[in-house]
């Protein structure tokens, strides 16, 4: 089944006042926690993460649910970007009435439908058995909709090969018979979690950077909603500091939350009572911690806080069952970062591809 969408708007801005206290949402609304550990509802995904892709499916396997970017209400949040204009997109199994496949996109320009319209990725998010025939139909009934809506071009990002190592590569495979094709490519570095931590994972140029931070008293806590703000401010002074920005801003950053409370974390490393990095981060799925942006304050360098940060993410992630903490790209256009990469490697990071892909629908 497929079907296309034009998505009420949801929480819009408008439902965050100007200046609204996040804290004060969050104290009016009881369901509304950001401290609340990841929901069950949250979906799998496979390889490095939930198994092989040929596995069939039994009882002891999840049911389908898709990534927090591919779900219906993270496109209702962003849907008045974009005039609502959206297509949805699900593959349903005869005899069954739940997805096991979904594919959303929103126009972005006239006749040109992005998937996501807004996020780190999208695409054709489906179980791990769904086989290539099954996939390569799914991508054809969901263009002949994206034509029905205008689309004359579609774009799409795929996530990290490291959230899929087998189903990755094959979903790139069916795409490129299909007529994708790439059109950017990221490195992107993401750590597999296991039992040790990440001073033993990382090398020794991180476990001196970490001592170092222990001699100087630099604590990191998961933070509580009241200095969510302040939190943010410090991430966005480091990324104007370098030339650059947030794709999110607080605003947006507080509609996140109050959508997706057991999706949404932020964390803090305090020197002195002060504040002085931060990370915020996304559990896209039941089993992948993103990190979706972290920094350090002018002049904390020496200390090097955010190495702090990293280290006790990780062990969130150990703690609340996730298999991978996902550090984000680290490089722009193609154009890799030597010294981000080195230094996610030296939290014991491995690199694997983001890829971007396009196909004329005319």
């Amino acid at each position: 089944m497929d079907r296309s969408a034009s998505y009420p708007t949801g929480l819009a801005h408008n439902d965050l006042t100007q200046g609204a206290d996040l804290h004060s949402l969050i104290q009016a609304n009881p369901a509304i926690h950001p401290n609340a550990l990841v929901a069950d509802s949250l979906g799998e995904r496979d390889g490095a993460t939930s198994g092989a892709d040929s596995l069939p499916r039994d009882a002891s396997v999840p049911a389908f649910a898709p990534d927090l970017f591919n779900t219906e209400e993270y496109a209702r949040l962003h849907a008045a970007r974009f005039g609502g204009i959206g297509v949805r997109s699900e593959h349903i199994r005869p005899g069954r009435d739940t997805p096991d496949g979904v594919f959303q996109a929103m126009q972005i320009r006239p006749g040109v439908f992005a998937s996501p319209g807004r996020g780190p990725y999208g695409g054709f998010d489906v179980s791990d058995d769904m086989d290539e025939a099954e996939l390569a139909d799914f991508v054809a009934t969901t263009e002949t909709k994206l034509r029905s809506a205008g689309a004359q071009q579609v774009e799409l990002v795929m996530p990290p090969f490291c959230y899929g190592p087998h189903s990755g590569p094959r979903c790139l495979a069916v795409l490129c018979r299909s007529g994708y094709r790439v059109t950017r490519q990221e490195l992107n570095q993401a750590i597999v979690v296991t039992e040790a931590s990440l001073a033993e994972r990382g090398n020794y140029e991180n476990r001196k950077r970490l001592n170092k931070a222990a001699r100087a008293g630099l604590s990191v806590r998961h933070m509580d909603a009241i200095d969510y703000q302040a939190a943010y401010g410090v991430i966005l002074e480091n990324r104007l500091k370098k030339g650059r920005s947030l794709s999110m801003s607080w605003q947006d950053v507080q509609a996140m939350i109050v959508a997706f409370p057991q999706q949404v974390y932020m964390f803090g490393a305090q020197l002195e009572d002060r504040t002085i990095a931060a990370a915020i981060c996304l559990a896209v799925n039941r089993r992948v911690l993103y990190v979706y942006a972290w920094g350090e304050c002018e002049g904390a360098e020496s200390v090097s806080p955010v190495s702090s940060i990293a280290a006790y993410v990780y062990k969130f992630a150990q703690q609340h069952g996730f298999a991978l903490l996902d550090l984000g790209t680290s490089s722009v256009d193609g154009i890799v970062n030597p010294g981000l990469v080195r230094f996610k490697r030296s939290l014991g990071a491995t690199t694997s591809l983001k890829l971007w892909m396009g196909k004329s629908l005319g």
